[in-house]
């Protein structure tokens, strides 16, 4: 049976991560509660990231480029770059710079769409649908959100 990944078991298994310990850690006294917690969702989605990254180099991307793929599957087949940049929440430029490598990798491909000239569509190839299922397949995640019951999944996914 997997043990449940938490902050303090990500800590152990992957030292160079430096975790704060939460309510132990000396805060200025004018920090309010929110921006600590804040700073603790923080931490926690950047540990998260370098263990999945850590989990994807085996596959060659990047947690953003398995994000790219999964918001252009999400979204089908009339994804756009701007589509794309507002599902992911990144900038456009990042998307684009994005989509041009994953372009030169052959994982997607730009079409022009038929009816706005000035439109691009993107779509998964053959090689980025490939890339897609086992890069959806990471125990990294699987782990972390196992320590949360499944109301709390639920209370995340609202």
């Amino acid at each position: 049976m997997a043990v449940p990944l938490t902050l303090h078991s990500l800590s152990a298994t992957t030292p160079h991560i430096a975790l704060s310990k939460g309510p132990t850690m000396k805060q200025p006294p004018h920090t309010d509660r929110d921006y600590q917690l804040l700073t603790l969702l923080r931490q926690t989605l950047d540990a998260a990231y370098r263990v999945r990254d850590k989990e994807l180099k085996r596959l060659a991307l990047s947690s953003e480029a398995v994000d790219l793929l999964f918001a252009v599957k999400a979204i089908g087949h009339e994804a756009t770059p701007a589509q794309i940049a507002r599902w992911t929440f990144r900038q456009d430029n990042s998307v684009v710079n994005l989509l041009n490598r994953m372009e030169g990798r052959g994982l997607v491909r730009r079409s022009k769409d038929l009816h706005k000239k000035n439109l691009v569509r993107i779509s998964l190839t053959e090689k980025g649908e490939k890339a897609f299922v086992p890069a959806c397949e990471t125990s990294a995640i699987s782990r972390l959100m196992s320590a949360l019951s499944e109301e709390q999944r639920e209370r995340l996914a609202e």
